[in-house]
């Protein structure tokens, strides 16, 4: 289940705009590979239209879609490379705007190349996203529609990347002392027996 982040709420300086696109089918600027992984940055996608998506990765791997969401919705969203899970993204567009301002940029499922700010990426183990965010912060409970998101990076890396930075985690040990709807610090002994992992990530860009 993909993860939808209501970013009404999120007080964030603007981000800077994207650089010019490249030739169709390559890699934008900034998306670089590290190694065998492609960067996913704020600058990057702050200004992406879907005309320069498909200036980018070329037109037949940009395609919209209608996706399923938490709590039984549905949402439109442009997937690049939607038949390559090694290299899927998806853009899901502000309201009104028309395919020219993007609201998330989300990364999810096992073995996705795509890396975030400061080294995010899916499988990422819960201890080395806090040494990445320099410190701990907090998760809500698992075992719900919105269970595992980072609902605060508490000042740490990732609340300064330079724009809205998401991550939503699954237990791989034992969760029933984090479960529902509260909130956990990751460190705390409950989130830590979880054992935790990245299994989505994104970046959000909320209206100025």
């Amino acid at each position: 289940m993909r993860l939808l982040v209501v970013l009404a709420a999120c007080a964030l300086a603007a981000c800077g705009q994207s650089s010019a696109p490249t030739e169709p089918g390559a890699p934008a600027e900034g998306v670089a590979q590290a190694g065998s992984a492609y960067q996913l940055t704020c600058a990057d996608f702050a200004g992406v239209t879907l005309a320069s998506l498909q200036e980018r990765f070329g037109a037949e791997n940009v395609v919209d879609q209608t996706l399923d969401g938490p709590e039984g919705m549905q949402y439109g969203a442009t997937v690049i490379y939607p038949n390559d899970a090694a290299r899927r993204l998806e853009v899901i567009w502000a309201e009104g705007a028309e395919h020219a301002r993007a609201q998330n940029v989300l990364v999810e499922g096992q073995g996705n190349l795509w890396v975030g700010p400061h080294g995010l990426q899916v499988d990422m183990a819960l201890a080395d996203l806090e040494t990445a965010n320099g410190g701990p912060f907090d998760i809500s409970g698992f075992g719900w529609d919105y269970g595992g998101s980072v609902t605060e990076w508490r000042g740490g890396a990732f609340s300064r990347a330079g724009c809205v930075v998401f991550a939503r985690l699954s237990p791989a040990g034992e969760a029933h002392g984090a479960q529902g709807d509260a909130i956990f610090r990751s460190d705390s002994p409950a989130m830590q027996a979880a054992n935790a992992n990245v299994y989505e990530f994104g970046l959000g860009f909320p209206a100025e």
